[in-house]
């Protein structure tokens, strides 16, 4: 489980953010950077001198992509656009949900 992931990773604000933490975090801090590309994401990880980050492949227009990334960490930290992080809040709570609806027990559902 990473403590952080920044979506969006190759973009002008994901490359300083992934450079300025880079910097400040603890080499015992999980994180990953997050895009489309992975030729991309390993020119800004040796760019930023991020090392100890892992990249993730995750497009926004493919929800089981998205998904599987907001699954793998605490805080997902999206330097794209607004429905990015609103997508993501979306896969958890539908997750939720539908794990919530299977655990109530028969005699409350109700009847079709």
């Amino acid at each position: 489980m990473y403590d952080l992931v920044v979506y969006g990773a190759t973009g002008f604000t994901g490359k300083l953010l992934t450079r300025y933490i880079a910097r400040q975090v603890p080499a015992t801090f999980r994180w990953a950077i997050a895009g489309r590309s992975t030729t991309r994401l390993e020119a800004v990880k040796s760019d930023a001198g991020a090392s100890g980050a892992d990249i993730l492949i995750a497009d926004s227009k493919d929800d089981a992509s998205v998904f599987d990334m907001v699954g793998k960490t605490k805080v997902v930290r999206s330097v794209q656009w607004l429905c990015t992080p609103l997508l993501c809040c979306g896969h958890m709570l539908t997750l939720l949900f539908r794990t919530v609806c299977s655990l109530l027990p028969a005699a409350i559902r109700k009847p079709k």
